[in-house]
């Protein structure tokens, strides 16, 4: 997460990591409910997120890592999360079957 706080930092924005962002975001949502300020920095921090991730490839190392921890799961708990990752592919394909019905 070196990477991605650094990036993030030069952005303005200073997280320990993308849950805390959320985190924060969400604190700041109740104190200061949908304010025109409150949602620019949402925006400005989901910018700053997407590109910090990207640059430190964030995605593709977390899938390592789930990979490498799910490989360690018992069988039982590999054939569970199959069906949730079938389910959100089923989810996926009807809700882009629906936007594209439009």
């Amino acid at each position: 997460m070196t990477g991605w706080r650094a990036c993030m930092h030069q952005s303005g924005h200073d997280y320990t990591d993308p849950r805390d962002a959320k985190n924060q975001l969400l604190a700041r949502y109740r104190t200061d409910p949908a304010t025109t300020t409150t949602r620019q920095l949402e925006i400005a921090v989901a910018v700053a997120d997407a590109r910090c991730a990207t640059h430190v490839h964030l995605g593709a190392v977390t899938e390592k890592l789930l990979r490498r921890s799910a490989a360690d799961l018992p069988a039982a708990d590999h054939t569970a999360l199959n069906e949730v990752a079938d389910s959100r592919v089923s989810s996926a394909r009807r809700a882009a079957s629906l936007v594209d019905n439009r």
